[in-house]
């Protein structure tokens, strides 16, 4: 069975020793009709089935992905991948599906086996009917290997269908080379050397790949996580790499760049906590059920297809059709010491403690998080997928998205956020809530014509703030409920000091602690006077 990449691997594919250490953003668009392709092991997948493929292959379809990277190891490390890749091809040909092969070169060395071996299964499935082809040849890549080099004339020679071969290499090492057609870059999470750093992610490999390719295919990554907690025999494999926003960050930075091909970093590698794809059955536990089992990710498939859409369209944003609230959070603060045999992971200082929430809509609205025992938070939010979050606070984690009086999406997260640990796991939860088909509470009858506002409420800690105010007619939607409408009722004389929001409150309290404060009342765990 295939099991994990070693540190020095790693560093060889992540590390950043030949790109620039200057930070800047991309500008230039890549021409051409665009391809979305997912990342999959298949070194944890012998025991597929062909209705497990098809699951995974249609998951990968509703999100709007084209295509599988298949990552393989050897015969003599994984027995099964012939009959696993027949399986997949054969599946991906019966649903419209396409499959290329990722060499992954923890296994593979520069040796005549490792060209034969690879040479054969090329010259099997580069002419298949599922075989993703691109400026009409059938694409390739791996996961490192800049040592193969020149190998790769000798696998062209035994293998009758045109190759598109885009390995990941260094960029200095595919500049000016003739051998390839272009790259994948692996720097898919900020690092240096493979060092974790504080985020959020540049461009900076990207640019770097793109000068040294000069035109030739660029094959860029898209990742939501990493987080990885080993502890083998020989060495520890346990760090994590600053993902809180990453997800829509490098989204973002993919409509701007817009290369020709993207490889989702990943599918199904739950030891590394970057997959996108469904936790099932089928695939072999390598150790890692000890930090994703039961940790979700499939709502990142839901927030990723509106920007899918919009890549392959040439769009500079996506367009949302579907409401949702997308949320992500760690089970338990970054600070906590936790009665687990390894230690805390290397780059978990870099890690926010913060409540992460996507709102996707087709219009403008408020969003009220209250994490813990953290009050609300509001926070307006337009149209289209933004970015919000709060601080992390220990129990349930709450969310609801308003508009007026009406409570559109209303739901808690999956799990609480927990005061203490067994294990260290700076996995992330991921879930999704959608409208419901009726509001809670019904909006309350427009106001008979010369009537006022004169009693009110709100959520959380707003009921003293909306109390008070909607008693004199000052009762902001989205914020507060009116539940009266009468006489204007006199509010108290002004002060003449205005109000202001405690550090850390949301836009909501702005028109309320200046109300309130400036008539008497200025409640000091909301607001403070200016």
């Amino acid at each position: 069975m295939q099991l994990f990449r070693t540190a020095a691997l790693l560093l060889a594919a992540y590390g950043t020793s030949a790109l620039p250490t200057k930070s800047a953003d991309l500008v230039e668009r890549q021409p051409g009709s665009k391809i979305v392709t997912a990342h999959f092991l298949v070194g944890i997948a012998g025991s597929y089935t062909a209705s497990n493929w098809q699951q995974d292959i249609n998951a990968a379809k509703e999100m709007g992905i084209e295509a599988f990277a298949l990552n393989i190891a050897k015969q003599s490390t994984d027995a099964f991948t012939p009959a696993q890749l027949a399986l997949a091809y054969n599946q991906a040909q019966n649903l419209n599906f396409k499959m290329y092969i990722s060499f992954d070169f923890a296994w593979f060395v520069a040796d005549s086996s490792s060209v034969a071996e690879i040479a054969g299964y090329l010259q099997t499935y580069a002419a298949h009917p599922a075989a993703l082809k691109h400026n009409g040849k059938a694409v390739l890549t791996t996961f490192i290997g800049d040592n193969f080099g020149s190998n790769w004339n000798a696998v062209r020679g035994q293998v009758s269908t045109p190759l598109e071969i885009l390995p990941n290499w260094q960029p200095n090492n595919v500049q000016n080379n003739a051998v390839v057609d272009g790259a994948f870059s692996w720097h898919a999470w900020p690092n240096r050397d493979n060092d974790p750093i504080a985020g959020p992610l540049t461009t900076s490999a990207d640019q770097a790949y793109l000068s040294a390719l000069g035109g030739k295919t660029y094959l860029a990554p898209v990742s939501p996580w990493f987080f990885t907690h080993f502890d083998f025999t020989s060495f520890k494999k346990n760090w994590i790499f600053a993902s809180d926003d990453l997800y829509v960050t490098r989204w973002k930075q993919i409509l701007a760049l817009a290369p020709p091909i993207i490889q989702i970093v990943t599918w199904n590698d739950f030891g590394e906590s970057s997959y996108i794809g469904p936790y099932n059955s089928g695939h072999s536990d390598d150790g890692s059920s000890q930090w994703a089992a039961g940790f979700p990710h499939d709502a990142w498939r839901t927030l990723g297809k509106p920007f899918v859409a919009a890549y392959k369209a040439g769009a500079k944003s996506p367009t949302v059709t579907d409401e949702k609230i997308i949320y992500w959070y760690r089970p338990h603060p970054k600070g906590l010491t936790c009665s687990d045999p390894l230690e805390r992971p290397t780059g978990a200082d870099y890690a926010q403690d913060k409540i992460f929430v996507a709102t996707m809509l087709t219009s403008p609205g408020t969003i009220v998080i209250q994490s813990g025992d953290k009050g609300p938070v509001t926070i307006n939010v337009p149209a289209g997928i933004t970015l919000s979050s709060v601080d992390m606070g220990v129990g349930t984690q709450s969310f609801k998205l308003r508009r007026g009086n009406c409570d559109v999406i209303s739901g808690t997260g999956g799990i609480p956020v927990a005061g203490s640990c067994s294990r260290y796991n700076f996995n992330a939860y991921v879930g999704e809530l959608s409208p419901s088909s009726s509001c809670t509470p019904p909006p309350p009858p427009p106001p008979p014509s010369g009537q006022v506002c004169n009693q009110g409420t709100g959520d959380g800690n707003f009921v003293g703030l909306c109390s008070f105010s909607c008693s004199f007619g000052y009762c902001p939607e989205g914020v507060c409920r009116c539940t009266s409408w009468g006489a204007q009722n006199p509010p108290p004389p002004e002060t003449g000091m205005h109000g202001v929001p405690l550090p850390g409150e949301g836009d909501g309290y702005l028109g309320l602690c200046s109300f309130a404060c400036n008539h008497g009342y200025c409640p000091p765990t909301a607001c403070m006077y200016a």
